[in-house]
Protein backbone atom coordinates (compact mmCIF):
# COMPACT_ATOMS: atom_id res chain seq x y z
CA UNK A 1 0.00 0.00 0.00
CA UNK A 2 2.87 2.45 0.88
CA UNK A 3 4.27 1.80 -2.30
CA UNK A 4 1.23 2.65 -4.28
CA UNK A 5 0.98 6.05 -2.42
CA UNK A 6 4.59 6.93 -3.24
CA UNK A 7 3.59 6.01 -6.96
CA UNK A 8 0.68 8.65 -6.88
CA UNK A 9 2.95 11.38 -5.12
CA UNK A 10 5.69 10.91 -8.44
CA UNK A 11 2.26 10.71 -10.40
CA UNK A 12 1.22 14.49 -9.04
CA UNK A 13 4.66 15.54 -9.27
CA UNK A 14 5.30 14.66 -12.99
CA UNK A 15 1.49 15.94 -14.08
CA UNK A 16 3.18 19.92 -12.73
CA UNK A 17 4.97 19.49 -15.18
CA UNK A 18 2.36 18.85 -18.09
CA UNK A 19 0.77 22.10 -17.83
CA UNK A 20 1.84 23.22 -21.35
CA UNK A 21 1.64 20.01 -22.62
CA UNK A 22 -1.91 19.24 -22.23
CA UNK A 23 -2.43 22.16 -25.44
CA UNK A 24 -0.02 19.96 -27.43
CA UNK A 25 -1.94 16.88 -26.57
CA UNK A 26 -5.61 18.58 -27.76
CA UNK A 27 -3.77 19.92 -31.41
CA UNK A 28 -2.47 16.46 -31.68
CA UNK A 29 -6.22 14.96 -30.90
CA UNK A 30 -7.80 17.72 -33.00
CA UNK A 31 -5.49 16.58 -36.16
CA UNK A 32 -6.06 12.99 -35.78
CA UNK A 33 -10.06 13.60 -35.63
CA UNK A 34 -9.87 15.58 -38.76
CA UNK A 35 -8.12 12.53 -40.46
CA UNK A 36 -10.04 10.28 -39.09
CA UNK A 37 -13.60 11.08 -39.39
CA UNK A 38 -13.90 11.45 -42.88
CA UNK A 39 -12.78 8.39 -44.28
CA UNK A 40 -15.12 6.13 -42.04
CA UNK A 41 -18.26 5.68 -43.97
CA UNK A 42 -14.72 4.92 -46.97
CA UNK A 43 -14.01 2.32 -44.36
CA UNK A 44 -17.17 0.38 -43.79
CA UNK A 45 -18.01 0.43 -47.33
CA UNK A 46 -14.57 -1.00 -48.94
CA UNK A 47 -13.61 -3.94 -46.79
CA UNK A 48 -10.05 -3.62 -48.21
CA UNK A 49 -9.61 -0.33 -46.81
CA UNK A 50 -7.06 -0.38 -43.75
CA UNK A 51 -6.23 3.04 -43.35
CA UNK A 52 -8.55 3.22 -40.37
CA UNK A 53 -7.33 0.18 -38.67
CA UNK A 54 -3.66 1.38 -38.83
CA UNK A 55 -4.50 5.10 -37.63
CA UNK A 56 -6.71 3.03 -34.52
CA UNK A 57 -3.36 1.22 -33.47
CA UNK A 58 -1.53 4.37 -33.65
CA UNK A 59 -3.48 6.71 -31.98
CA UNK A 60 -4.38 4.69 -28.83
CA UNK A 61 -1.37 2.81 -28.72
CA UNK A 62 1.61 5.37 -29.59
CA UNK A 63 0.21 8.65 -30.21
CA UNK A 64 -1.27 9.66 -26.63
CA UNK A 65 2.41 9.54 -25.86
CA UNK A 66 3.78 11.93 -28.21
CA UNK A 67 3.89 15.02 -26.65
CA UNK A 68 5.12 14.60 -23.10
CA UNK A 69 7.87 16.71 -21.07
CA UNK A 70 10.80 16.21 -22.52
CA UNK A 71 12.66 15.12 -18.70
CA UNK A 72 10.12 12.42 -18.79
CA UNK A 73 10.33 10.47 -22.22
CA UNK A 74 13.40 8.15 -23.38
CA UNK A 75 16.36 10.19 -24.96
CA UNK A 76 19.85 8.93 -26.61
CA UNK A 77 22.80 8.22 -23.86
CA UNK A 78 24.77 6.89 -26.48
CA UNK A 79 25.77 3.65 -28.57
CA UNK A 80 21.58 3.07 -29.68
CA UNK A 81 20.89 3.28 -26.05
CA UNK A 82 18.05 5.35 -25.06
CA UNK A 83 16.50 5.52 -21.69
CA UNK A 84 14.42 8.27 -19.35
CA UNK A 85 16.62 10.58 -17.47
CA UNK A 86 13.93 10.64 -14.73
CA UNK A 87 13.33 6.78 -14.98
CA UNK A 88 17.46 6.44 -14.23
CA UNK A 89 17.42 9.14 -12.02
CA UNK A 90 14.73 7.34 -9.59
CA UNK A 91 16.97 4.05 -9.58
CA UNK A 92 19.68 5.86 -8.49
CA UNK A 93 17.86 7.32 -5.21
CA UNK A 94 16.29 5.43 -2.15
CA UNK A 95 13.01 4.93 -3.81
CA UNK A 96 12.27 0.80 -4.55
CA UNK A 97 11.71 0.08 -7.99
CA UNK A 98 8.76 -1.54 -7.52
CA UNK A 99 7.25 2.14 -6.46
CA UNK A 100 8.71 3.31 -10.13
CA UNK A 101 7.42 0.55 -11.78
CA UNK A 102 3.76 1.25 -10.62
CA UNK A 103 4.68 5.04 -10.73
CA UNK A 104 5.52 4.60 -14.69
CA UNK A 105 2.50 2.54 -15.12
CA UNK A 106 0.29 4.85 -13.42
CA UNK A 107 0.89 7.49 -15.77
CA UNK A 108 1.02 6.00 -18.69
CA UNK A 109 -2.32 4.76 -18.07
CA UNK A 110 -3.85 8.36 -17.13
CA UNK A 111 -2.46 9.97 -20.07
CA UNK A 112 -3.70 6.80 -22.99
CA UNK A 113 -7.34 7.15 -20.87
CA UNK A 114 -7.98 10.71 -20.79
CA UNK A 115 -6.09 10.49 -24.68
CA UNK A 116 -8.53 7.91 -25.73
CA UNK A 117 -11.39 8.48 -24.11
CA UNK A 118 -11.39 11.99 -25.29
CA UNK A 119 -10.60 10.61 -28.77
CA UNK A 120 -13.57 8.37 -28.66
CA UNK A 121 -15.84 10.55 -27.31
CA UNK A 122 -15.31 13.28 -29.78
CA UNK A 123 -15.38 10.61 -32.56
CA UNK A 124 -19.14 9.27 -32.03
CA UNK A 125 -20.36 13.12 -31.33
CA UNK A 126 -18.32 14.50 -34.96
CA UNK A 127 -19.42 11.45 -36.89
CA UNK A 128 -22.82 11.28 -38.18
CA UNK A 129 -22.05 7.54 -39.73
CA UNK A 130 -20.96 6.61 -36.31
CA UNK A 131 -24.45 7.99 -34.92
CA UNK A 132 -26.25 6.60 -37.67
CA UNK A 133 -25.24 2.86 -37.93
CA UNK A 134 -23.70 2.52 -34.06
CA UNK A 135 -25.99 2.21 -31.01
CA UNK A 136 -24.10 4.25 -28.38
CA UNK A 137 -24.48 1.08 -25.97
CA UNK A 138 -22.39 -1.00 -28.58
CA UNK A 139 -20.21 2.08 -29.08
CA UNK A 140 -19.39 2.09 -25.35
CA UNK A 141 -18.58 -1.64 -25.56
CA UNK A 142 -16.34 -0.88 -28.56
CA UNK A 143 -14.54 2.09 -26.64
CA UNK A 144 -13.85 -0.19 -23.16
CA UNK A 145 -12.18 -2.84 -25.25
CA UNK A 146 -9.88 -0.07 -27.21
CA UNK A 147 -9.50 1.39 -24.03
CA UNK A 148 -8.11 -1.89 -22.42
CA UNK A 149 -6.18 -3.19 -25.68
CA UNK A 150 -4.63 0.66 -25.32
CA UNK A 151 -3.37 -0.61 -22.03
CA UNK A 152 -2.10 -4.33 -22.58
CA UNK A 153 -0.76 -3.56 -26.16
CA UNK A 154 0.52 0.04 -25.33
CA UNK A 155 2.28 -0.79 -21.43
CA UNK A 156 4.86 -1.68 -23.15
CA UNK A 157 5.84 1.63 -24.02
CA UNK A 158 6.66 2.57 -20.04
CA UNK A 159 9.01 -0.91 -19.88
CA UNK A 160 11.06 0.49 -23.21
CA UNK A 161 11.73 3.66 -21.04
CA UNK A 162 13.89 1.98 -18.30
CA UNK A 163 16.43 1.11 -21.20
CA UNK A 164 16.55 -0.18 -24.77
CA UNK A 165 18.72 -0.47 -27.68
CA UNK A 166 17.11 1.34 -30.20
CA UNK A 167 18.75 -0.72 -32.91
CA UNK A 168 17.95 -3.78 -31.86
CA UNK A 169 14.51 -2.97 -31.06
CA UNK A 170 13.95 -2.06 -34.43
CA UNK A 171 15.71 -4.88 -36.05
CA UNK A 172 13.55 -7.25 -34.37
CA UNK A 173 10.37 -5.07 -34.94
CA UNK A 174 10.58 -4.84 -38.47
CA UNK A 175 12.83 -7.82 -39.64
CA UNK A 176 10.79 -10.65 -37.45
CA UNK A 177 7.56 -9.37 -35.19
CA UNK A 178 6.05 -6.61 -37.66
CA UNK A 179 6.09 -9.06 -40.45
CA UNK A 180 4.35 -11.53 -38.97
CA UNK A 181 2.10 -9.32 -37.34
CA UNK A 182 1.12 -7.85 -40.55
CA UNK A 183 0.24 -10.98 -42.18
CA UNK A 184 -1.29 -12.39 -39.45
CA UNK A 185 -3.60 -9.24 -39.66
CA UNK A 186 -4.04 -9.28 -42.97
CA UNK A 187 -5.13 -13.03 -43.21
CA UNK A 188 -7.64 -12.91 -40.41
CA UNK A 189 -9.20 -9.52 -40.78
CA UNK A 190 -9.10 -8.87 -44.79
CA UNK A 191 -9.38 -12.81 -46.10
CA UNK A 192 -11.33 -14.77 -43.70
CA UNK A 193 -13.66 -11.93 -41.91
CA UNK A 194 -13.49 -9.88 -45.40
CA UNK A 195 -13.45 -6.61 -43.33
CA UNK A 196 -11.21 -4.76 -41.11
CA UNK A 197 -10.09 -4.77 -37.14
CA UNK A 198 -12.00 -1.67 -36.32
CA UNK A 199 -14.92 -3.03 -38.18
CA UNK A 200 -14.48 -6.91 -36.75
CA UNK A 201 -14.67 -4.74 -33.21
CA UNK A 202 -17.75 -3.53 -33.58
CA UNK A 203 -19.54 -6.68 -34.26
CA UNK A 204 -17.84 -8.24 -31.45
CA UNK A 205 -18.99 -5.46 -29.41
CA UNK A 206 -22.88 -5.62 -30.62
CA UNK A 207 -23.21 -9.53 -30.65
CA UNK A 208 -20.94 -10.62 -27.79
CA UNK A 209 -21.41 -7.64 -25.92
CA UNK A 210 -21.19 -8.65 -22.00
CA UNK A 211 -18.13 -11.38 -22.95
CA UNK A 212 -16.44 -8.53 -24.91
CA UNK A 213 -16.36 -6.08 -21.77
CA UNK A 214 -15.63 -9.11 -19.69
CA UNK A 215 -12.33 -10.48 -21.57
CA UNK A 216 -11.08 -6.72 -22.21
CA UNK A 217 -10.76 -6.42 -18.71
CA UNK A 218 -9.52 -9.64 -17.84
CA UNK A 219 -6.82 -9.24 -20.57
CA UNK A 220 -5.89 -5.70 -19.23
CA UNK A 221 -5.74 -6.36 -15.57
CA UNK A 222 -3.53 -9.97 -16.63
CA UNK A 223 -1.49 -7.53 -19.03
CA UNK A 224 -0.95 -4.92 -16.48
CA UNK A 225 0.48 -7.31 -13.92
CA UNK A 226 2.57 -8.96 -16.35
CA UNK A 227 4.44 -5.48 -17.75
CA UNK A 228 4.97 -4.60 -14.02
CA UNK A 229 7.01 -7.88 -13.31
CA UNK A 230 8.59 -7.14 -17.03
CA UNK A 231 9.75 -4.11 -16.06
CA UNK A 232 10.65 -4.64 -12.70
CA UNK A 233 13.08 -7.37 -13.84
CA UNK A 234 14.26 -5.39 -16.83
CA UNK A 235 15.63 -2.41 -14.59
CA UNK A 236 17.24 -5.04 -12.43
CA UNK A 237 19.32 -5.89 -15.38
CA UNK A 238 20.35 -2.60 -16.03
CA UNK A 239 23.60 -1.00 -14.17
CA UNK A 240 22.01 2.28 -13.72
CA UNK A 241 25.44 3.53 -11.08
CA UNK A 242 27.80 3.39 -14.30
Amino acid sequence: MEEWKQAFQLVRFELNYWKLYLLLHIVILLVLLYLVVPIIPEYFEESSFFGLDFLFLCILTVFSQLAIPKAFKPQSLGSGFWASHFVILLNQLAVRKETIVKYRLLMYSLITASFTGLFLVLLYLLSPYMQQNVPISTYIVFSLFWFCFSIYVGCIQPVFETGSNVVLNIIITFLLVGPVLLITVIYLFYIIYSGGFVQWTIMISTKWPLLTVVLSLLLAAISFNFWMKRMKKRMENIDYFS
